[in-house]
């Protein structure tokens, strides 16, 4: 199943033609995926968390949306592991621009 919204999710946002029918399709289903009480086995958590980053650094993804998600995450004390694991793709991702990690710092600081 993670392997079939994988290729569904990308296939979705390769077809966006326009920022104003942007969606992230199966995005939000691979973070619910990830979380504490998703009550999925070890293993499926962690292809979600690599279909994830997989989104992240070819760039098909808001960044920002994912950074807003851990970090509350990681004040609510929940999926800590997976939250940073996201947080240093997105980090060190080099296609997030400098400027978006030192506003992140600036805003989480």
């Amino acid at each position: 199943f993670i392997i079939f919204l994988r290729s569904l999710t990308e296939n979705g946002i390769n077809r966006m033609t326009t920022e104003r029918n942007k969606r992230w399709y199966g995005v939000d289903l691979f973070w619910k995926s990830i979380q504490d009480d998703s009550r999925l086995p070890f293993e499926e958590v962690q292809q979600c968390v690599q279909a994830l980053t997989h989104f992240i650094i070819t760039d098909r993804c808001d960044a920002q949306t994912l950074v807003n998600k851990c970090m509350d995450n990681l004040r609510n004390r929940v999926s800590v592991p997976q939250s940073t694991t996201i947080l240093w793709k997105i980090i060190g991702n080099s296609k997030t621009p400098q400027s978006d990690i030192r506003r992140y710092e600036q805003q989480y600081n």
